[in-house]
C-alpha cells in the first residue's frame, strides 16, 4: 500500500503539488492569521487594562441622583462632581471609609459660586492731548466668550476727565485752586437698595503741583469700584463680574486620590483636620452700605467709633489658572468739549450722566485692546492672596470675604431627536428662576448692584440651572467670613486629572467643554471647543477654583452667618453637606473576572450599609452625547454640542465583543480552509476515477480503495503542513508576530487532519463506485427529450448542467468564500455597533480592524482558488471533448470563450448564492439588513465573481498545449 501511495504521489506530481499547495495555503493562513488575532487580542488587552482605571473605581451619589437618562444608557453626566443635589452624610461617608479594601473614599462639597467684582486698571495716560485745559475720554467694555458668539456689555461707560490745572483733595472730592468740586457725588439723598444712577468718573490733572492724584505705579488691586477715590491722573477702573466655584473635600482622601498635595505650586496644603479660625480686630472702619459687594458707594459715609469685627478666617486653596474662557474687549473715545465743560462747571456725578448720554464721542483709531480672563483672573489670586492696598490696617481680611454666593441646580435634560450621529441625544431645558432676564431685587441686592443691576457680565445669560442666593445675615460691624488663602495649586500636575480613554469626571480640577456636533454648530465655533464662560446657570460648569475642608461647611451652612434667596432654595444641607464620594479601591484591578467581583461586592456593601447610590467607574470611557444647548440672549444661536459623559462598563464590553468576534472569525477561516481542502482533494480524486475503476475491476475491496485515497491525502497532507510550519515561522521572522515554535509545529498534525477530512468524502464515493460507472464519464444522465445547442453561452450552460458534481463543487466553494466577507462585513458591523461612541470603543475598533480585513482578503482568494482549481480539473477531464472541437475547426480562442462563459456561470452562481444567503442570515439574526450592508453585499457579490473569473484565466490558457491526436487516440 505505501509503496502504491508512493508511486501514484510520484506519477502525478503535479496533481500532488496542488493538492499540497492548496493544503498549505489553508493551514498557513489560518494558522498566521489566528496568531495575528491572538496577538492583536493581547494588544487589545494591554490597551483596555491601561485604560480602564480612572482616578476613581466607584462614584457614590445621593439616592435618587442619577437620571433616567442616566439609567437607560449606563451613563454618567459630567456635571455630577459640580451640581448641588441631594447630600450625604457624614456617618454615610464614615461607614464607607470603614469598608475593608477600599484605599481612598473622597468626598467632595459643592459649595456654591462667589462672584466678586473685580476691579481692572486700565492707563489712558497715552491718549491723554498735552497741554489740554480739559478733555473726557470714555471708555467701553465688551465681555467676549463662547468662541465670539457671546458679546455682554461690561457695565455702563467709565468716562475720565483730565485738566492741566492743578487739583487737589478735599473729601474725597476733586477741587480746583478756584474751590469748584469736581466728580463729586449728588447731594440728594438715597438708600443702598436704591442707589441713583451715577457716571462712572475719575479725574486728573497733567499740572505739577497736582495733590489730588497719588504718584507712581500704584495699581488698582482690591475688589469693587474705586469712584469716588483718588486714582493716578490717566488712570480708570473698569469692573468685571469674576465668578469662581468654591467645593470642599477631605484634605487626607483627596490627596490619596487625586494628589492634590502634590499639585502645590506656592504656600502649604490644607491640615488634616483643619478648621475656621475666629479673629477678633477692634479699629477704626467705614460702614459698608447692606448688599453692597465689598465697592464703597461714591459719597462719603461717616467712619464709625471703634468696632468690633469678629472675622472667621476659612482654611483654601486657590488654583493657578483661570477655569474661564472669557476676554475683556475695550474701546476708548473722545467726548465733544462740552463733557469737559460740564464737570469743569462742577456738575455732580448724576447730572453729569445725563450729559454724556446726549454726546457722541470720535472712537480712538488705536485705543482698542483687550484682557484675558487669566489676566483678570491672576489679579483676583492676587487680592484673595494678599491684603488690598486699599484696605485699612484694622481690616487684614477685607477683600477676601465670602459675602455672597451662590448655588446652583443641575440641568434638567430631556432626551431629544438629534442628527449629530451620535447614540444619545438630550436637550437642556431653560429656566425662568437663573439670573437670566430681569434680575430680581433680592439676588441683585445680594450682588450689591441695587436694583438697577448694570454689572452683571454674563450673568443674565440664559439659564438652563435654578440659583439660589445666600448672603452674609449683617456687612458691616459683626461676623465676617473670608478665606484664608494658603496655597496655589496647578491642576495640570494632579496625575489624576490627564485625559485618558478610561477617564472619569474629575470637574473638581477640569472644566466642561463641548465640540460642535453638526456642521451648523461646528461652523457657529469655528472648529474650536466651547468653554465655559461667566454665565454660572449655563450649560457649562467651571471647575472649583477655590478649596476649602469638610471642616469649614459648618461655618459656611450656618443660618446666623447667611440668609438663603431664591424659588429653588438650594443650598449647603447641614444634615448632609457631601455632594458625591469617590471611591478607589487598593491594589490592581483589571477586567478580569475577579477584579470584576471585588468591585461588586464592594459597591454592594456600600449601598447596603448607606442605601447611596453607586456607580462602577471602572472600565468607563468618555462618550460623545449631543446635548442641545439653547440660544442665548447675548447673540449665541442655539447650539448642538458633542459632550463627553461617562459611559460605564466599556472595557469588559470591548473585549467580550472582541472575544467573540475572533472567535467567529477563527470558525469561519477554518470553515473556508476545510472546504478549499476538501473542493482541492475531490478534483484530484476526480481525475483518478478511470485508475479507481481498474482497481476494482482486478479485485481490489471498497476498504483498501478507500485506505488508499484517505492515505494518499494525509500524506500530501504533512507533506503540506511541513511546508506551512516553515511559511508560519518565515511569517514570524517578518512580521514580529509572537508565533512561536509550538504554534508553527502544530501546523503539521493540524493539516493532516485537515486532509484527512476533506478526503473523506471523495474516499468514500471512490471506494462505493462500481468499476463500471466509475469508467463512464461523470455526467449527469440525458434528458428524453434533449435540448438544442445555437449558442456559446447555451453550450456553456449544457457543460455546466451535464457535469452537476464539479459545477456544484466550485460554486460551493467560492460561495463559501464569498458568504464569509459578507459574513465578516456583518461581523464587524455588529462588532462596532456594540464598542464604538467611546473613545476607548473607537480605539479598539482600529486597533483590531487589520487582521479581519487580512482574514477577508484570503477567504476571498481562496474561494477564488477553488473555482480555478475546479476548472482545471474539469478540462483535465474533457480533454477529448475540447480535442474533438478542435479537430473539427475550432480555434483556441473559442475553446477559451467557452471555458471562460462556464466559469463565468459558475462564478457569479457561487458568489451571489454565498452572499445572499450570508446577508440573509444576517437579517434574520439582526431584524433587519442596514443599507451600508446590502451595497457590501451587492459589492461582494461582484468582487468576488470577477476575482473568480480572473483565476479562471489561467486553466484556460491551458487549452492551448493540447494534442488532439494523442487525446483522440485515447
Amino acid at each position: 500500500m505505501f509503496r502504491l501511495v508512493r508511486s501514484q504521489l510520484r506519477r502525478q506530481k503535479g496533481r500532488s503539488a496542488a493538492m499540497a499547495l492548496a493544503l498549505l495555503a489553508s493551514v498557513a493562513a489560518y494558522t498566521v492569521l489566528s496568531a495575528t488575532t491572538i496577538h492583536q487580542r493581547t494588544d487589545l488587552v494591554g490597551m483596555v487594562e491601561q485604560n480602564d482605571r480612572g482616578a476613581y473605581d466607584l462614584l457614590v451619589r445621593a439616592a435618587g441622583s442619577q437620571t433616567s437618562i442616566e439609567a437607560k444608557e449606563d451613563l454618567v453626566s459630567p456635571e455630577s462632581l459640580t451640581a448641588l443635589s441631594e447630600g450625604i452624610t457624614l456617618a454615610q461617608w464614615h461607614q464607607i471609609e470603614s469598608i475593608p479594601g477600599i484605599y481612598a473614599a473622597a468626598p467632595v462639597a459643592v459649595v456654591g459660586y462667589e462672584v466678586p467684582m473685580l476691579s481692572i486698571p486700565i492707563d489712558l495716560s497715552k491718549y491723554v492731548r498735552s497741554g489740554s485745559s480739559g478733555e473726557v475720554l470714555a471708555v467701553d467694555a465688551t465681555q467676549i466668550s463662547e468662541n465670539g458668539l457671546t458679546k455682554v456689555p461690561a457695565g455702563p461707560t467709565v468716562y475720565l476727565y483730565v485738566t492741566n490745572k492743578p487739583l487737589k483733595g478735599v473729601d474725597g472730592n476733586a477741587e480746583t485752586e478756584t474751590g469748584v468740586s469736581l466728580c463729586s457725588a449728588p447731594t440728594a439723598a438715597f438708600t443702598p437698595d436704591h442707589p441713583p444712577l451715577l457716571a462712572d468718573l475719575a479725574c486728573g490733572s497733567t499740572n505739577t503741583v497736582d495733590t489730588y492724584n497719588p504718584k507712581g505705579d500704584q495699581a488698582v488691586e482690591s475688589f469693587g469700584s474705586t469712584s469716588g477715590q483718588a486714582l493716578p491722573t490717566g488712570m480708570i477702573d473698569i469692573t468685571w463680574m469674576f465668578p469662581v466655584l468654591v467645593e470642599a473635600v477631605d484634605p487626607v482622601q483627596e490627596a490619596r486620590l487625586s494628589g492634590l498635595s502634590r499639585a502645590l505650586v506656592s504656600g502649604s496644603y490644607l491640615g488634616e483636620s483643619q478648621q475656621p479660625v475666629d479673629n477678633d480686630v477692634t479699629g477704626a472702619t467705614t460702614a459698608i452700605p447692606s448688599g453692597v459687594n465689598s465697592q464703597p458707594f461714591a459719597g462719603s459715609v461717616p467712619p464709625l467709633d471703634k468696632q468690633q469685627f469678629l472675622w472667621t478666617n476659612v482654611p483654601a486653596l486657590i488654583a493657578k489658572n483661570s477655569a474661564m474662557q472669557e476676554q475683556l474687549a475695550l474701546t476708548v473715545s473722545r467726548l465733544p468739549q462740552q463733557a469737559a465743560d460740564a464737570v469743569a462747571a462742577g456738575e455732580d456725578t448724576g447730572r453729569l450722566l445725563n450729559v454724556f448720554k446726549g454726546l457722541h464721542g470720535t472712537p480712538l483709531p488705536a485705543a482698542g485692546q483687550t484682557i484675558s480672563a487669566q489676566q483678570g483672573y491672576d489679579m483676583l489670586v492676587k487680592a484673595l492672596s494678599t491684603d488690598s492696598i486699599f484696605t485699612p490696617p484694622s481690616e487684614p481680611n477685607a477683600g477676601r470675604e465670602l459675602q455672597s454666593y451662590f448655588t446652583a441646580s443641575p440641568v434638567t435634560f430631556t432626551p431629544s431627536a438629534v442628527t449629530g450621529g451620535d447614540k444619545t441625544g438630550v436637550a437642556a431645558g431653560t429656566v425662568s428662576n437663573g439670573f437670566g432676564g430681569d434680575l430680581n431685587p433680592v439676588m441683585s441686592a445680594i450682588l450689591g448692584l441695587g436694583t438697577n443691576g448694570q454689572d452683571l457680565g454674563d450673568l443674565p445669560d440664559t439659564s438652563v440651572r435654578g440659583m439660589t442666593g445666600h448672603s452674609q445675615t449683617e456687612i458691616g460691624p459683626g461676623q465676617q467670613v473670608a478665606f484664608d488663602i494658603q496655597g496655589t495649586f496647578d491642576s495640570s500636575k494632579l496625575p489624576s486629572a490627564s485625559t485618558s480613554l478610561g477617564s472619569v469626571p474629575m470637574q473638581t480640577y477640569s472644566s466642561q467643554s463641548a465640540q460642535g456636533a453638526d456642521p451648523a454648530s461646528s461652523a457657529a465655533l469655528g472648529g474650536q471647543a466651547l468653554e465655559p464662560n461667566g454665565n454660572v446657570a449655563g450649560l457649562l460648569s467651571t471647575a472649583p477654583s477655590i478649596i476649602t475642608t469638610l471642616s469649614s461647611l459648618s461655618t459656611l451652612e450656618d443660618t446666623g452667618n447667611y440668609q438663603t434667596s431664591g424659588a429653588y432654595n438650594t443650598g449647603i444641607d447641614p444634615d448632609a453637606p457631601i455632594s458625591a464620594i469617590r471611591v478607589r479601591l487598593t491594589g490592581d484591578l483589571g477586567i478580569d473576572a475577579a477584579s470584576k467581583a471585588r468591585l461588586e461586592n464592594v459597591a454592594e456593601e456600600i449601598h447596603q450599609r448607606t442605601g447611596l447610590q453607586v456607580d462602577v467607574t471602572m472600565g468607563s470611557s468618555p462618550q460623545p452625547v449631543a446635548v442641545t444647548d439653547p440660544a442665548g440672549n447675548y447673540g449665541r444661536p442655539q447650539l448642538l454640542l458633542s459632550e463627553l459623559w461617562t459611559r460605564k462598563g466599556v472595557a469588559a464590553l470591548v473585549v467580550a465583543a472582541a472575544d467573540e468576534k475572533s472567535l467567529i472569525l477563527s470558525w469561519l477561516m477554518l470553515a473556508v480552509c476545510v472546504v478549499f481542502a476538501a473542493s482541492a482533494t475531490d478534483a484530484a480524486v476526480r481525475g483518478r476515477r478511470s485508475e479507481l475503476a481498474v482497481l476494482a475491476c482486478v479485485g481490489w475491496r471498497a476498504r483498501r480503495l478507500f485506505a488508499l485515497i484517505l492515505s494518499e491525502v494525509v500524506f500530501v497532507g504533512l507533506a503540506a503542513g511541513a511546508g506551512g510550519c516553515c511559511v508560519a515561522l518565515g511569517a514570524e521572522a517578518v512580521s514580529g508576530l509572537p508565533l512561536g515554535p509550538g504554534r508553527a509545529l502544530l501546523a503539521i498534525p493540524g493539516t493532516a487532519l485537515l486532509a484527512a477530512l476533506a478526503g473523506l468524502r471523495p474516499a468514500v464515493r471512490a471506494a462505493r463506485s462500481h468499476p463500471g460507472s466509475a469508467v463512464a464519464p461523470a455526467v449527469a444522465a440525458p434528458r428524453a427529450r434533449a435540448r438544442g445547442v445555437n449558442s456559446l453561452r447555451s453550450l456553456a450552460f449544457a457543460a455546466a448542467r451535464r457535469s452537476p458534481g464539479r459545477t456544484v463543487t466550485a460554486a460551493l466553494a467560492l460561495a463559501v468564500g464569498t458568504g464569509t466577507v459578507v459574513a465578516l462585513a456583518g461581523i464587524q458591523g455588529a462588532f462596532h455597533g456594540t464598542v464604538t461612541g467611546t473613545l476607548l470603543g473607537n480605539a479598539a475598533v482600529v486597533q483590531i480592524h487589520a487582521s479581519d480585513y487580512a482574514a477577508a482578503a484570503v477567504t476571498m482568494l481562496l474561494g477564488a482558488a477553488s473555482v480555478a482549481d475546479v476548472i482545471y480539473t474539469g478540462i483535465r477531464e474533457r480533454a477529448g471533448e475540447f480535442a474533438l472541437l478542435q479537430a473539427v475547426g475550432w480555434p483556441d480562442r473559442a475553446l477559451s470563450r467557452l471555458v471562460l462563459c462556464e466559469a463565468a456561470l459558475v462564478c457569479w452562481l457561487g458568489a451571489g448564492l454565498g452572499a445572499l444567503s450570508a446577508a440573509a442570515v444576517l437579517g434574520v439574526i439582526s431584524g433587519g439588513l442596514s443599507g451600508t450592508l446590502l451595497a457590501w453585499t451587492l459589492g461582494t457579490a461582484l468582487v468576488a465573481g470577477a476575482l473568480a473569473l480572473g483565476c479562471a484565466f489561467l486553466p484556460a490558457r491551458t487549452l492551448g498545449r493540447l494534442t488532439p491526436s494523442a487525446l483522440l487516440a485515447e
